[in-house]
């Protein structure tokens, strides 16, 4: 007759051990995310002022191009956090 193997219940300082682990990777997602996107706001905020018609001449593609590239790697950044698999894009544009 087979017997089958039983496990012992975690004891209570592997169940706290286990929960600062999860609270440290909360604690250090959010201080990464919190850098990250106030980095990437400024930096667009870098791109909107290029807009600014007395400082620069641009094309109404070289727009269109900035544009898209944006879009494009806003719903890359959306496929990664709702799909299991995100895939890395090339990181360099040229206008």
């Amino acid at each position: 007759m087979a017997t089958a193997k039983k496990t012992a219940a975690p004891t209570q300082s592997e169940q706290e051990a286990k929960v600062e682990k999860v609270k440290r990777k909360i604690e250090n997602f959010r201080k990464l995310a919190n850098k990250r996107v106030s980095r990437t706001l400024q930096s667009i905020d870098m791109i909107a002022r290029l807009s600014n018609r007395r400082s620069y001449t641009y094309t109404d593609e070289q727009v269109t191009k900035i544009l898209n590239a944006l879009k494009t790697r806003f719903h890359a950044l959306e496929s990664a956090f709702t799909s299991p698999s995100g895939s890395e894009d090339q990181h360099k544009f040229e206008v």
